[in-house]
């Protein structure tokens, strides 16, 4: 799909949404548990995180004009 400095690019932006969730989500736990005194609450707000997360990426798709090659392009794609 990506190439040379795109696909770089890319992987630095996962993987730092990935550290980013791994930093939130216990101090956001944390924070739920000492207002609540329960675990449970804190995890019910995680889990709907990952629901609108998987909403976001699931439910907009994608336009079929993204399927298409030009065809001068499809002709560099060797």
């Amino acid at each position: 799909m990506l190439s040379g400095t795109a696909a770089a690019g890319a992987i630095g932006l996962i993987n730092s949404l990935g550290n980013l969730g791994g930093f939130f989500g216990p101090c956001v736990m944390g924070l739920i548990r000492n207002a609540t005194g329960s675990s449970s609450v804190g995890m019910v707000v995680l889990a709907c995180g990952t629901l609108m997360s998987a909403i976001l990426v699931f439910v907009p798709g994608h336009g079929r004009r993204l399927e298409h090659v030009p065809a001068e392009l499809a002709s560099h794609a060797d």
